[in-house]
């Protein structure tokens, strides 16, 4: 989403067209922040309170985001 948003923010900015897709980009960027600022605080509860190894929860992650990113590709 990070990504999108500033491809779409460059373009904006390169075509002229600056009002709707530079807030759009940047709306992107701002939810993409938040909920990368939600999945370290997550990992910190986990990780202190769940008494998870650093390492098991890296390999949750992995379980979990092959799972969804499959059923994500069975959709589109």
């Amino acid at each position: 989403m990070i990504l999108g948003g500033i491809l779409t923010v460059g373009v904006s900015s390169l075509t002229g067209k600056e009002t709707s897709n530079s807030m759009f980009g940047l709306s992107l960027i701002a939810i993409s922040q938040i909920f990368s600022g939600l999945h370290m605080i997550s990992e910190e509860i986990l990780m202190s309170k769940g008494h998870f190894h650093p390492i098991e929860l890296v390999g949750w992650e992995g379980c979990w985001g092959i799972t969804a990113l499959s059923f994500l590709l069975l959709i589109f």
